[in-house]
């Protein structure tokens, strides 16, 4: 799997500061459950003739968002990433998002997910009530086969003593 472009974001709020978090995804859904989880329905839409779809952008554009000072989510506009030395020309926009939502946010696409919460357009600053996953990679997965194996052998050699 490739990694993904992320999402452009700007925070204006000053009450949280998101560290090196990238913003991939605005998303609506019990995300505790994992359950009816789908992509916050923004009324803006990206422009299809202009999408450019290839491995690291499956969707064929990136959103602009901008996190105001009154905490609010803003879809600011549209990037189509194109290959050098193309160039497609962004859009703009200006749609507030309301209701319930959250941003998944992580340091890199292959990295551990926070999920920041938003309560009736509003976003909620503490981190209490963040949902924090951790998320294992390619090599990790490897590295913890590893282990488990070791380990069952081990306890295999330990059963027959």
């Amino acid at each position: 799997m490739t990694a993904q472009i992320a999402n452009t974001f700007i925070n204006e709020c000053t009450e949280v500061d998101f560290n090196d978090l990238n913003l991939y995804a605005v998303l609506v859904g019990d995300i505790e459950n994992r359950q009816n989880i789908i992509s916050y329905p923004f009324k803006e839409k990206a422009i299809q003739e202009k999408l450019n779809v290839f491995s690291a952008c499956w969707d064929g554009y990136t959103s602009k968002y901008k996190i105001t000072q009154n905490k609010e989510l803003v879809l600011t506009g549209f990037q189509y990433p194109a290959l050098l030395p193309e160039k497609i020309e962004p859009d703009e926009t200006y749609e507030i998002a309301d209701g319930d939502f959250w941003l998944d946010m992580r340091p890199s696409f292959f990295e551990g997910f926070v999920y920041v919460p938003f309560k009736d357009g509003k976003l909620i600053t503490d981190k209490k009530e963040w949902i924090f996953h951790e998320r294992v990679g390619k090599k990790e997965s490897v590295t913890i086969g590893r282990i488990q194996r070791v380990l069952n052998f081990l306890f295999q050699l330990g059963k027959r003593d």
